[in-house]
């Protein structure tokens, strides 16, 4: 009896120690320009980029996708014991001349959140130049990135205007996110599952809206850790970001981003 009681208690523990985590702590870091000139708040230098990425990848973290997260939370996926998200606000061209060789060399992914109205725009509209739909592709292709909506041009406020009706906005906001969805759709053949909030505004319409729009995921400004559950899909929805700028050194990087104890 001894015996079957020890061999249940060890059928039990094995069990235990193989059971899936039902819970990961997710820090998804914000980036915009990667250049050496620009505000220091959301520029960081190309050399100090490539020294993040490799801070990171020495600490044992690895990139995962918005997809893989959803997989995670709404099919009972796999993640990594250190996961991490990257993303890029605005589609910078910087991103693909100074980031993406950098994650592809370190076998990193990232997502872009592109302005719509802004893609492939430069200097003579009077713009910080920014990607075009054929470098996109490129990145793409790469495995390296997927791009999500940063508003197609609603950047400014993507929330309801001062004596604005809910139904005017719902019109104005929807038309904007199909916008960018067909754009993004027609240029690279993605979906757009990933939303970016310009300035981090939201409010409770806009969550709704962006739901039942096809939404998957919503990023906000705001600094934290993000714990996503498995079976909790909507754990996905006013994530987290720690914005990293210019002023970011890997110290400050690495202990904003430590798993908290449990």
């Amino acid at each position: 009896m001894n015996k079957l009681i020890t061999g249940i208690a060890s059928v039990i523990a094995a069990m235990t120690v193989l059971a899936p985590a039902r819970e990961a702590e997710i820090p998804v870091l914000m980036y915009h320009h990667i250049s050496d000139e620009g505000d220091a708040s959301v520029t960081l230098p190309p050399e100090r980029f490539e020294e993040q990425m490799k801070a990171l990848s020495d600490a044992g973290y690895t990139t995962v996708t918005f997809d893989e997260l959803y997989d995670y939370t709404a099919r009972g996926g796999e993640l990594p014991d250190k996961p991490i998200v990257i993303v890029f606000d605005d589609g910078y061209r910087s991103v693909y001349e100074n980031a993406f060789p950098v994650l592809e060399n370190y076998g990193m992914k990232a997502t872009a959140c592109v302005i719509g109205w802004s893609v492939g725009k430069d200097e003579r509209d009077n713009v910080i130049p920014h990607f075009d739909w054929d470098e996109a592709n490129e990145m793409i292709d790469s495995g390296v990135f997927t791009i999500g909506s940063h508003t197609y041009d609603m950047h400014d406020r993507a929330v309801k205007r001062d004596g604005e009706s809910a139904g005017d906005f719902t019109v104005r906001f929807t038309e904007d996110y199909n916008r960018l969805s067909d754009d993004i759709y027609r240029e690279t053949g993605g979906s757009v599952t990933v939303f970016a909030y310009p300035h981090g505004i939201y409010d409770e319409l806009t969550e709704s809206l962006l739901e039942n729009l096809g939404a998957r995921v919503t990023l906000t400004t705001d600094a934290g850790m993000n714990t996503v559950r498995r079976g909790h899909p909507e754990d996905l929805y006013l994530m987290k970001r720690y914005n990293i700028g210019g002023e970011t050194d890997n110290d400050a990087l690495l202990g904003a981003i430590k798993k908290r104890e449990k």
